[in-house]
């Protein structure tokens, strides 16, 4: 069975979309999944994992005919004049429709969500707790008391001192990778992470680090930290 997943969202959306392969898997054994993106550097999330077929870009789609195709982003498809016995997702399916402001505007209130919920349920499936799938095994070691910080901003790396226990920790300020897998490489390299950058904090948890997320501005949907993390409110004067 052919099956055409198109997500136009952002690298973590992306990456959190990830939780739904094997559910499409063990639901359809004979799965043969295509991936859309619509940026070139998000193919490597998928570039070890054995349960994609082809990952590709709009321009790349490989045919225009599938058995089901699956929408995960608020996005307009019909363009791509995809051919299908079943559509699912946004555009397919009314009741997702208040979903949307929380995955397409910037000022919105706190969600009850997680949004591996909200994408399963684009998909037609029930989370049951699946997490991130990107079966990449870095190639760096941990160190046990290494604390990885990410933030570009001086008053946080102040703040996590001042307010934060990590004096018993060596502490390790992630390098600017553009590779995610390199990103992930650098991470891996940690036992704890504390970061403002939820990008960074969505590859930690993938990662199974323990992670204390800065939280600066209300996000649309909860973290889902596994039993391996935590949210701190950070006030705003901390970035003026």
């Amino acid at each position: 069975m052919n099956i055409l997943i198109v997500n136009m969202g952002n690298l973590v959306y992306n990456l959190a979309s990830t939780s739904i392969i094997k559910s499409i898997q063990k639901k359809l054994s004979d799965a043969k999944i295509t991936w859309v993106v619509n940026n070139e550097e998000y193919k490597s999330i998928f570039k070890f994992n054995n349960n994609v077929n082809k990952v590709c870009n709009i321009s790349e789609i490989p045919n225009k005919k599938y058995d089901v195709c699956i929408n995960l982003f608020p996005a307009d498809i019909t363009e791509l004049h995809i051919q299908s016995n079943y559509f699912l997702g946004f555009g397919y399916n009314d009741s997702l429709d208040y979903l949307i402001p929380y995955l397409t505007e910037d000022k919105i209130p706190h969600s009850s969500f997680y949004l591996f919920q909200v994408i399963h349920w684009a998909a037609g499936l029930t989370w049951k707790g699946q997490s991130y799938d990107i079966s990449y095994f870095p190639h760096s070691k941990q160190k046990i008391n290494r604390l990885g910080i990410k933030s570009t901003n001086d008053n946080i790396k102040n703040y996590i001192k001042d307010k934060l226990n990590v004096d018993n920790m060596k502490v390790y300020y992630l390098p600017y990778k553009k590779n995610i897998l390199k990103r992930m490489d650098e991470i891996n390299k940690c036992s704890r992470i504390i970061t403002d950058d939820l990008l960074t904090c969505h590859l930690a948890i993938s990662l199974r680090k323990f992670v204390i997320f800065l939280q600066k501005v209300p996000m649309p949907f909860k973290i889902e930290f596994f039993g391996k993390g935590v949210t701190i409110h950070v006030p705003k004067a901390i970035y003026l």
